[in-house]
């Protein structure tokens, strides 16, 4: 029995392996052909084709709360095209964001657009963050977090750590991730399938975000960590879990 292309990619990339070479098999995985496969099929990746609409949606929920996040942080940017509308619509001053992929890291560094923003190679889970004066004042390094489509891609362990560090650098995180139900509507509405992913269970990924974050809108989490329902700028509580 032989196993196609696409299985034996998902296997490796989802496989354990050694911290030195962590970063180069996922690296390997999330390359030009990956990128390739997956965004080509038009109107299904959520956060590229409406990037747009994303960053709008943020730009006016803040602005409702009368609150302006200056530092923006893209834990697995990707092509970069949601960093970019949320950086512009936001007036960001300070942005930031890390990436497994060698191939996502060039292809955005290259671009004039992305100048003088501070990018690096690495998983969220190993990703190494200066300790700031901010952090031990119990204020996060960056006002806001992206986090679009990354955890899928993830061992369920390295899904906490991540999750952990991302409470512990942004204040506010702007996360989506489909789960075994949104697939499963996505294969059947859209054809759409995506070999490289782990599918979970939505109760999975909510047990793990609610360590660390409080729901308070939309695809929107705040950490624990920098604020409490006494301190938040979301203060209606029918909307916080």
């Amino acid at each position: 029995m032989t196993m196609s292309k696409n299985k034996k990619t998902f296997l490796s990339c989802n496989s354990r392996s050694s911290s030195k070479s962590e970063l180069l098999v996922a690296s390997q995985c999330f390359n030009q052909n990956y990128f390739k496969s997956i965004y080509p099929q038009g109107e299904t990746i959520d956060g590229d084709f409406n990037a747009k609409e994303h960053a709008l949606y943020l730009k006016y929920l803040f602005q409702l709360q009368g609150y302006h996040p200056s530092s923006l942080y893209d834990f697995g940017f990707g092509k970069g095209t949601l960093l970019r509308e949320v950086a512009k619509k936001l007036e960001c001053s300070r942005v930031g964001g890390c990436d497994v992929s060698e191939y996502a890291l060039k292809k955005l560094q290259a671009q004039k657009w992305a100048h003088g923003w501070k990018l690096e190679q690495s998983s969220i889970h190993e990703l190494q963050l200066p300790v700031s004066k901010t952090l031990k004042k119990k204020k996060a390094p960056y006002h806001l977090g992206l986090c679009n489509s990354v955890l899928q891609y993830m061992q369920d362990d390295e899904v906490d750590v991540s999750l952990q560090i991302m409470s512990r650098q942004c204040q506010y995180v702007y996360l989506h991730v489909p789960s075994l139900e949104d697939y499963i509507l996505l294969k059947k509405d859209l054809k759409f399938k995506d070999p490289y992913a782990l599918h979970r269970k939505n109760s999975f990924y909510l047990k793990k975000i609610s360590q660390y974050f409080y729901f308070v809108s939309w695809g929107l989490l705040e950490s624990k960590r920098y604020t409490s329902h006494r301190t938040s700028i979301f203060t209606d509580s029918i909307y916080r879990y």
